[in-house]
This record gives structure tokens, sequence and C-alpha cells, in this order.
């Protein structure tokens, strides 16, 4: 699986180095995990 090599923000909420923190295999930053994006409606 490959992973996205551009990430596009605005209005300064997310550093340069939160995203290159996210990226990271293994990350331990809260709210990236695949979970916080389901939907509760979705199976």
């Amino acid at each position: 699986m490959s992973s996205p090599t551009h990430i596009t923000t605005s209005g300064g909420l997310i550093s340069a180095a939160f995203i290159e923190n996210i990226r990271q295999a293994g990350s331990r930053q809260r709210g990236v995990e695949l979970a916080s994006f389901a939907l509760p409606w979705a199976e």
C-alpha cells in the first residue's frame, strides 16, 4: 500500500511537524487511528 505524498492545509491549524509525525509508522498521535474516521452508521 502506498502512502499519500501530498497534503494541502490552510489556516495554519496543522503544522508540517504534525503531518510528518502522523506519517511515521507506529505514530502514537491521538486521533489518527483508523477507528477515529469510522462513520457511526457504517458497518
